[in-house]
């Protein structure tokens, strides 16, 4: 995820000299007595970043321009400028400014809002474009601004002391908002996915009328229920008649077997009538054709005796006197015409012959098929005479069943109508249940903001802030703990509002360094850096006296602590010295408010 860093701070005026500091990639201590300046440079960097006023002191005088330097994390240098006046609008150059007068910048940002302001800027160099965060219980959402973000990185001297848990800013109306983006920054979740439902008040009023409509209803079924069993009985009363029937239908099942048994029968004799009828109209048609062959061979037989009565009458198939001529035998041409009257004698008796063969073969067909016809004509009776005794059987077996069925169709009448019953007590059973949940409806799919955030990076949050405040010598760093519910860290069994303010001050502290180690340590959206404004100066040990001053092993602890163990950038306002020198890499900035000694102030010392 991209960061970035802060690199100096300063105004710019005419005929006044600059105010500057400057800020180490690291660890920045900016230290000194009150009124300096030091909650002031909070405040200014705050201003530049978006936020809507600067703070007015009479050392602001002169000034017009703020700068602030950012290292973005592709490692470019940029300067955000700002009139002290809390102009509309926030320049941006791609370059370190740091005097003026300045130029026209490359580009005008608004503070807050649209695609062009420092918001969406800041944002994209985050990686949270585009992020939404929940503003109501409602589940409505607006887009992320760096301004939701940059109370929980920059934290000045009221915030760190303040009663109010370190995660919010005090205003009620716009708790969820906070959470979703603590919420946001722990789980790399933001609520674009929820879907906006009706407020609590149309709820009820829709509630209300949907409670008229289900009892409505309810007055329906129940109207058609009147004078029908309750439901205990009428499952009763279905049992019994399930197994009436049940045994009814069993009775019926032997007949309708036994009617089966007889139809399949039927059928299949209607079947084999149908062939015996087609065979008999096949044996007929062919019995008339051979009854015509038998007549054309009898007249065959007719022609062929006729020819040879008249040969032998006049004379062809026998020698003696002609018969046209009278010419005697030996007078007769025997050469040319004897031959021939022999061969046709033969040729008739011949002809005669084979049709007389013929037609006995054919009256030996004739014959059987007749008995064949008489045979398929004694089967065809007996056939229909077995089909109507059946139709008979099957008229008897539907007049012994119609009764039985008759009863059964009452029986299964009686169920459906007790199923409608059953059917209708479940249904206002069911009805009266809407009618509860709707009389008790809440938004759904609403949840709290808290339960919104899983447990598991609640508690591992909870193990990074007690690691710091191990770090730190804390006495109670075992039994501290972040609550999701309060929204506040426990420590002794007590809320942070409940403690002293050095108590207060040192937990919030705790709570945006853990933030944004916690962040730091799974690549998790945050800004890079953070500024704390006198974490330390009220605190006291459990056991030292209010004049003692800040607990020195603490104060030695913290600043080893962020020197060493933390990966961001963190600028720490202070008025008192730390006890042990810093390290190279730690920018130590000392405001003495002594003239001619050292750097009076953020601003410096003027005369009149």
């Amino acid at each position: 995820m991209g960061s970035f860093q802060l690199t100096h701070l300063t105004f710019i005026g005419t005929n006044v000299p600059p105010a500057s500091v400057d800020f180490g990639p690291e660890m920045t201590l900016v230290r000194g007595p009150s009124d300096t300046g030091k909650s002031f440079i909070v405040n200014a960097i705050d201003f530049l970043l978006g936020s809507g006023g600067l703070k007015e002191i009479p050392e602001r005088s002169g000034y017009s321009d703020a700068l602030l330097g950012l290292v973005l994390s592709s490692g470019e240098s940029v300067t955000l400028q700002r009139s002290v006046r809390g102009a509309r609008r926030i320049g941006l150059y791609h370059s370190d400014i740091r005097k003026g007068p300045v130029p026209a910048p490359d580009e005008w940002l608004a503070p807050k809002h649209g695609e062009s302001s420092l918001s969406s800027y800041l944002l994209h160099e985050l990686g949270l474009s585009g992020s939404r965060i929940r503003t109501n219980v409602n589940n409505a959402t607006t887009s992320l601004s760096f301004r939701d973000i940059a109370h929980l990185t920059i934290v000045d001297e009221s915030q760190m002391q303040a009663e109010t848990p370190p995660a919010l800013k005090g205003r009620y109306t716009t708790k969820t908002r906070e959470l979703s983006v603590l919420k946001l920054l722990l789980q790399n979740e933001d609520d674009s996915g929820l879907e906006e439902v009706a407020p609590q008040q149309e709820v009820r009023k829709l509630s209300a009328a949907k409670v008229d409509v289900v009892d409505r209803i309810i007055g329906d079924v129940t109207e058609r229920l009147d004078g029908a069993p309750d439901v205990d009985e009428a499952q009763t009363r279905l049992i019994r008649l399930s197994k009436s029937i049940e045994d009814q239908s069993a009775s019926l099942q032997e007949w309708m077997k036994q009617q089966d048994l007889v139809a399949s029968s039927r059928v299949r004799n209607q079947t084999r009538l149908r062939a015996n009828k087609l065979r008999a109209a096949e044996t007929s048609a062919l019995s008339g054709r051979f009854t015509l062959l038998r007549s054309k061979y009898e007249s065959d037989l007719a022609r062929l005796d006729t020819i040879k009565e008249a040969g032998n009458l006049l004379g062809y198939f026998t020698n003696g006197v002609c018969v046209f001529c009278g010419a005697e035998s030996e007078h007769q041409h025997k050469a040319v015409h004897h031959g021939e009257t022999t061969h046709l004698d033969q040729s008739v008796r011949v002809e005669r012959e084979k049709t007389s063969q013929l037609l006995d073969d054919l009256l030996l067909t004739l014959g059987d098929l007749e008995r064949n016809q008489q045979g398929l004509q004694d089967e065809a009776r007996r056939l229909q005479q077995e089909i109507e005794r059946q139709a008979q059987i099957l008229a008897e077996l539907d007049k012994s069943l119609r009764p039985h069925e008759v009863g059964l169709s009452d029986l299964l009448a009686a169920r459906s109508s007790l199923e409608q019953v059953i059917g209708l007590h479940d249904q206002v059973a069911k009805l009266r249940a809407l009618r509860l949940q709707v009389a008790t409806e809440v938004t759904t799919g609403v949840t709290d903001a808290v339960s919104g955030m899983d447990i598991r990076p609640i508690n591992e949050f909870s193990q990074e802030i007690a690691k710091r405040l191990k770090a730190w010598g804390f006495p109670d760093w075992a039994h501290v703990r972040y609550d999701r519910t309060a929204q506040d860290i426990v420590s002794a069994e007590q809320l942070r509002s409940a403690h002293g303010k050095g108590v207060r001050s040192l937990l919030h502290a705790a709570f945006t360094v853990a933030l944004a180690q916690y962040c730091f340590d799974r690549d998790l959206p945050h800004p890079g850096f953070i500024v704390l404004d006198s974490p330390l100066i009220t605190y006291r040990a459990p056991d030292a006296s209010e004049t003692e001053g800040p607990d020195r092993n603490v104060a030695t602890a913290f600043y080893n602590d962020l020197q060493h163990n933390f990966d961001g950038q963190v600028i720490i306002m202070e008025n008192t010295d730390p006890l042990e020198e810093l390290g190279e890499q730690t920018i130590d900035v000392q405001f003495t408010h002594l003239e001619g000694v050292g750097q009076y102030g953020f601003f410096p010392m003027t005369t009149d």
